[in-house]
């Protein structure tokens, strides 16, 4: 735990606005992003933005494949950490916003995607260049999973054409987080 935290800190104090939050996500956040994922299919599920793994772990323990789950991790420090800590699961250093060149999906459907990313600090250009290539591997109404720390949105989902629906708080995460559920039911991004 105190490793995980010192990990978590070194990475913040280093780059507070690309880490976005200031304690790795609690065990309560991480079961409530779970219960998000569809759990009738067998698509891979990827996470973006993983940290020290909270919800890594808490889709270990959901019993999800690890041959399904994919690590997107940009911070170096929170990479090397995951790939020690994770050493079954494929890791990789690189940024959202090159999901297609990191990955071959023409063989492999994208059940659901699971963000920590914040995009609250972020500018609308660079969230989109985030969510294009994220939809695009996306199966049709397959869910894109993100949390927040606003009690709204953190993506302007009409300016992307995407459904948007908040489905839970969980007041026992430090600080208090929103799950929201996104879906481009038009397939037209």
């Amino acid at each position: 735990m105190f490793k995980e935290l010192g990990v978590f800190f070194k990475s913040w104090l280093r780059s507070p606005l690309q880490i976005g939050a200031i304690f790795p996500s609690s065990r309560d956040l991480a079961k409530a992003i779970v219960e998000q994922i569809p759990d009738e299919d067998d698509g891979l599920i990827i996470e973006l933005g993983a940290g020290t793994g909270a919800i890594t772990q808490a889709l270990l323990d959901s019993g999800i494949d690890p041959q399904r789950l994919i690590i997107i991790e940009r911070d170096d420090n929170f990479f090397l950490y995951l790939k020690k800590k994770f050493p079954e699961l494929l890791i990789i250093n690189g940024s959202a916003e090159h999901l297609e060149e990191l990955l071959d999906f023409k063989n492999h459907r994208v059940q659901a995607i699971v963000s920590s990313l914040p995009f609250m600090s972020m500018k609308q250009f660079q969230q989109w260049a985030i969510i294009k290539p994220c939809f695009r591997v996306l199966g049709y109404n397959a869910p894109f999973i993100q949390f927040t720390y606003s009690f709204s949105s953190p993506l302007p989902y009409k300016d992307f054409n995407l459904s948007a629906e908040l489905k839970k708080r969980v007041f026992t995460n430090f600080p208090p987080a929103s799950i929201w559920v996104y879906k481009n039911l038009y397939r037209n991004i």
